[in-house]
């Protein structure tokens, strides 16, 4: 791990951050989006451009956090059984310590807005302290208020497997990755996420077998090589932008005709897998001396505290705005600018933590510090 792929790493890990925001800030009727989504409103411009960039655009963001996740785990392993159990402990504190804190902050939350309005005013206090109310406090460490920890004890899940998956890789080398890759296109159920179990394993490949990575080094920016880079990266981007805007027109118009989950499904995850791709080129192509700036370093190392601190906060404020702001367009201005609000205020309060109470910053965001 090298000081520019480090830097790739951390760049790229807020870029996806900030992807995550923007699709939970999805705020028409098909709040939950998954690969077949029909758009229930049709071939209308507000919900089409949301559905574009929360479901299309943006969704590299989880399965790039987990192969990340999965190289630096298992880059410079070498396993033992002493050794697993380290790391196991050390990622209880990183993922399971953080995770039943912001699930008890998220909780209290709920139950205040809940004391205050009621149960029915607000989907996610409905959905979130009903479960609370019908099964109990275990509820929500299986379905945590802050919904987006699901991340977390997925990849807890991965921690605790990693043992077959680096005897797999080791072994076997690729076979596993496409074994994963093809349960994955089919959208075969597993007691993990597929993106988590064919991403991560993606990633404990490429460290393990020390596959060398694109723009590993950093990348000579002149001669025919680069020339090359470049085109193909504008190849890649123009197929990632287009599949995405196909796959809005097609989910938008076909309503629920049955082909639509076959024909969604393959473009999603071509979508899926261009965006990394053309993300990771971009990188390449457009690093340089911006890099350096002091509020785009402080607002990186922010990645992890927007991620665990944004919901259900972003969706409680979304239920208040829609409910006070009716006019044509309301929908989009309150999509982009309660995303960017959320996230100023994020790196603004995750700021204040780290110089004001260091070690309370360093237990909320598991010990990383994003630098």
């Amino acid at each position: 791990m090298n000081a520019y792929l480090s830097k790739k790493m951390n760049y790229l890990s807020f870029l996806a951050i900030l992807g995550v925001v923007l699709c939970h800030a999805y705020n028409w009727q098909d709040r939950f989006l998954t690969a077949d989504t029909a758009l229930s409103e049709g071939l209308k411009l507000g919900p089409m451009l949301q559905l574009c960039i929360s479901n299309g655009l943006i969704r590299f963001a989880v399965p790039l956090f987990f192969a990340f996740s999965g190289y630096k785990f298992f880059m410079n392993f070498s396993f033992s059984w002493k050794g697993y159990l380290k790391k196991l402990g050390k990622r209880v504190r990183t993922l399971l310590v953080p995770f039943l804190i912001w699930t008890v902050l998220a909780g209290a939350l709920l139950l205040t807005v809940y004391k205050i309005a009621g149960l029915e005013r607000y989907g996610i206090v409905e959905e979130k302290v009903g479960n609370l109310l019908n099964y109990g406090p275990v509820s929500w460490l299986f379905d945590s208020p802050a919904f987006q920890l699901w991340y977390m004890t997925d990849l807890f899940k991965l921690v605790v497997i990693s043992p077959v998956i680096y005897f797999l890789v080791k072994k076997c080398r690729i076979v596993p990755v496409i074994i994963f890759g093809i349960l994955w296109l089919m959208n075969m159920p597993f007691m993990i996420n597929m993106d988590g179990m064919l991403f991560f394993t993606l990633g404990a490949y490429l460290a393990v077998q020390q596959i060398p990575l694109a723009g590993r080094e950093e990348p000579e920016r002149s001669g025919a090589d680069w020339e090359r880079y470049r085109r193909n990266t504008i190849l890649v981007v123009v197929l990632w932008i287009g599949g995405c805007l196909v796959y809005t027109i097609i989910s938008a118009a076909v309503g629920q005709a049955a082909f639509a989950f076959y024909v969604l499904t393959a473009l999603f995850k071509l979508n899926v897998l261009t965006g990394i791709a053309s993300v990771w080129r971009l990188y390449d192509l457009k690093a340089g001396a911006w890099q350096e700036k002091p509020w785009l370093q402080s607002a990186v190392a922010s990645t992890v505290f927007i991620y665990v601190s944004h919901e259900p906060v972003q969706h409680l404020l979304m239920d208040v705005l829609l409910e006070k702001m009716d006019f044509p367009g309301a929908h989009t201005l309150i999509y982009f600018g309660l995303a960017f609000c959320v996230v100023c205020v994020d790196i603004l309060v995750a700021g204040l933590l780290q110089k004001v109470c260091p070690k309370v910053y360093g237990i909320l965001v598991g010990g990383r510090s994003g630098k």
